[in-house]
């Protein structure tokens, strides 16, 4: 016990040396750090307004109206929901799920492959690429779930009850962080599914497990896949082809200059870095060189993931992203150099197997040079470009789409009215009337008008599947009101009472549902085991 005390406080000290650039006042430029702090802000907004589960908000996209959260991930914001709940800033609140997300995967690296590997996890240059270069949230997150999908895979670390637990709850963690992310590590998660299949001596036993666990996690997750998966027909989307654009090459995964620009189109103007780390391209060279001299199937695993990562990183897999593309409507990463996150993983794991070979003297002095390599690797990328405010009010005011690409937009929002002056709720086009708003939500607008001359309102909200139009109490078909996709309604003289609500489509109360059994299955079966 003493050991693991020990080996925690160096991790502690390594994590608090790599995010000590977070624990200061105020925010940071990056990517998508703007877009981090409207998520956790928007879904903070849903919460207190009793929209629940998040999925719309019609102060978005200029007033329009728009499905951040039916899209995006959630489990970040989940986390940081009960900081915003204790009166903390949205921005030291994603600040606090960034530094205590980068210790837990630190943490459960360690549960599941040791103190060297936990440390080369966290000190990569891609992780802190992902923290102060891009702030990409979720991804973040989703690195605390790897390992420990890993650790309840493995046969010999936990019993099976855990291991179901465990495993359920990780893989549903890791679909709601960041469902790119968990699409590049699923060819790891299987490959070390089946190694442990094979080495089981009850095989039939493991290979039911590992089924109920997947049945169990994707159903944890079901409120958000499956109206995630179902309403993108709903949406504009994002350009299948953006992958085209990105592809790094061999050197500048090798090595390429730390910077807080962005990946251009082609290489030679690129604004950041993608080098995999000097102590990281040390370990894998020497894993490959042992297995060549002694095969291990393990190793193999790590390796056949760590070489997939790069080759789909690289312009030569054009061919298979082609492929992906155009006939896997399922395949949604958008960025070849994503899979360096799998390559970081990879190697870092494959560090304990290859530590565990040395002696002695030989097996201190190796820690010692992959330890200064990793700490000379990455000196320079322990800040932040700069630091920033963005309070609170700022971003209550905020009407944009906390996207970069308003890749969310309902399919019927059309680009004149995104991009033009500030909206009003509701507008008279023609006609007399005098409009006063009662309820003004992120899922409800409610207003009384009193119409003098025949007149025609515009309700400022784009459609999207779920909203409902009621006049006077009298349900009206919404999509037949629809100009330019927002609902004009004729009033005739008097006064009427008109609300726009948006209710969960049967698609989301099916994956409420989903999940709901999901959750109530997995607390009987822990506690029929725990018996």
């Amino acid at each position: 016990m003493a050991k693991h005390w020990q080996q925690v406080l160096i991790l502690l000290i390594f994590s608090l040396i790599g995010i000590k650039a977070l624990i200061h006042s105020g925010w940071y430029t990056s990517h998508d750090g703007e877009h981090q702090l409207v998520r956790q802000y928007v879904f903070d907004r849903a919460i207190k307004a009793g929209h629940i589960p998040p999925r719309i908000d019609r102060q978005l996209l200029n007033g329009l109206g728009y499905p951040l959260m039916t899209f995006t991930y959630q489990a970040p914001f989940i986390l940081g929901e009960p900081f915003r709940l204790l009166g903390i800033s949205t921005q030291d609140t994603v600040k606090l799920v960034f530094i205590l997300s980068f210790f837990a995967s630190g943490l459960a690296m360690y549960l599941f492959a040791g103190l060297l590997p936990a440390i080369m996890y966290l000190w990569a240059p891609y992780r802190f690429s992902v923290i102060y270069v891009r702030a990409s949230l979720g991804e973040h997150l989703a690195f605390v779930f790897l390992p420990l999908i890993l650790w309840s895979l493995n046969n010999k670390f936990i019993t099976q009850k855990k291991r179901l637990i465990i495993g359920s709850l990780s893989l549903a963690g890791l679909l709601l962080s960041h469902l790119m992310t968990a699409q590049i590590f699923l060819p790891l998660i299987i490959l070390y599914a089946l190694y442990q299949l094979i080495t089981a001596k009850n095989k039939r036993l493991v290979a039911g497990t590992y089924c109920l666990m997947a049945i169990l996690g994707l159903g944890l997750s079901g409120y958000y896949l499956l109206p995630a998966l179902v309403h993108r027909s709903a949406i504009q989307g994002l350009n299948r082809h953006f992958y085209t654009e990105h592809f790094p090459t061999l050197k500048q995964i090798i090595y390429s200059r730390w910077d807080y620009g962005f990946s251009q189109i082609g290489t030679a103007n690129d604004g950041m870095s993608f080098q995999l780390g000097i102590a990281h391209w040390l370990i894998i060279a020497l894993a490959i060189f042992i297995s060549l001299k002694k095969f291990s199937l393990r190793n193999s695993v790590f390796i056949i993931s760590f070489i997939l990562a790069i080759f789909m990183s690289l312009p030569i897999s054009t061919n298979l992203w082609d492929y992906f593309i155009r006939r896997q409507s399922w395949f949604i990463i958008d960025i070849p150099w994503r899979w360096l996150g799998l390559a970081t993983a990879s190697t870092a794991i494959l560090a304990g197997s290859v530590l565990s070979r040395a002696k002695n003297l030989i097996k201190l002095v190796f820690l010692g040079l992959v330890l200064s390599l990793v700490i000379y690797g990455n000196r320079n990328h322990l800040r932040v470009n700069e630091y920033v405010n963005y309070p609170d009010e700022r971003l209550a005011s905020f009407r944009g789409s906390g996207t970069s690409y308003d890749e969310y937009q309902s399919a019927y929002a059309k680009e004149s009215m995104v991009k033009g002056p500030a909206l009003k709720p509701v507008e008279v086009r023609s006609g007399a009337a005098q409009i006063n708003i009662g309820t003004s939500l992120p899922h409800q607008l409610i207003f009384t008008t009193q119409v003098s001359n025949t007149a025609q309102l515009q309700i400022n909200t784009v459609y999207f599947p779920g909203w409902t139009l009621n006049i006077n109490n009298q349900l009206q078909d919404i999509e037949s009101t629809l100009t330019e996709g927002v609902p004009r309604i004729t009033l005739r003289p008097g006064t009427y009472t008109v609300s726009l609500v948006y209710r969960q489509t049967p698609v989301m109360q099916l994956g409420n549902i989903i999940t709901l059994i999901s959750l109530i299955a997995l607390v009987f079966i822990w506690q029929q085991k725990a018996k």
